[in-house]
């Protein structure tokens, strides 16, 4: 997926823009007055008329152009939007399929390495993406993210092979082992995430 920063037209040049036309049909409008009045006598007259056309026509075109412009970008953010939600939804699924393992209570160690390794990965192309839309207002709860899942990684995988801890996990031949108080513990975390995630995905959808 490719999105590039948009340099033209920017909302400021279209303001631009827009304040130079409009002020083109104003000062049509005061030649138009000081030229004559728009009706001598019942008879019409021509150059202000014409002028008054031209006028209106300037008007009209730059409200539109104005609103297709603003359409136009409006459309394009909703595209990248939907895009990136798409990949906050691959990403759920990836945490989703985290948990299905680890409810077994007992998992190859380098298959949760595997998708943990899978995760942080989403989630560094996610923030990538999303600063280069100049999505706002994104960054707290990337921090959150950040930190429940750093949290979760801990909790399967810094118990070193062979050894025991009372809390959380046993690792022996390459095996994973959780016990209840470890499972209460990566649930919980694991279910973090997820809300947090679908908190993302609320903030780029209102970005």
């Amino acid at each position: 997926m490719r999105m590039n920063k948009r340099n033209w037209p920017t909302k400021a040049s279209q303001i631009v823009i827009l304040i130079l036309i409009l002020g083109v049909g104003v000062t049509l409008g005061i030649l138009i007055k000081g030229w004559s009045y728009f009706v001598v006598k019942r008879e019409i007259d021509l150059p202000a008329s014409i002028l008054t056309l031209v006028s209106m026509t300037v008007t009209i075109f730059a409200a539109f152009w104005v609103a297709k412009v603003l359409e136009s970008e409006k459309e394009e953010k909703r595209t990248e939007k939907n895009l990136i939600i798409g990949k906050v939804q691959d990403l759920s699924q990836k945490i989703d399929q985290l948990g299905e393992k680890v409810n077994t209570g007992s998992i190859l160690f380098i298959e949760v390495t595997a998708l943990l390794k899978r995760i942080g990965m989403s989630v560094k192309m996610i923030k990538e993406v999303v600063a280069i839309a100049q999505l706002h207002n994104c960054q707290i709860i990337e921090g959150e993210i950040s930190r429940s899942f750093q949290t979760l990684k801990g909790y399967l995988t810094t118990t070193p092979i062979g050894s025991q801890t009372q809390h959380i996990i046993t690792v022996a031949n390459d095996v994973i082992t959780i016990n209840s108080a470890g499972m209460v513990q990566i649930e919980s975390q694991l279910e973090i995430l997820s809300n947090n995630i679908l908190k993302y995905q609320l903030e780029i959808n209102r970005a």
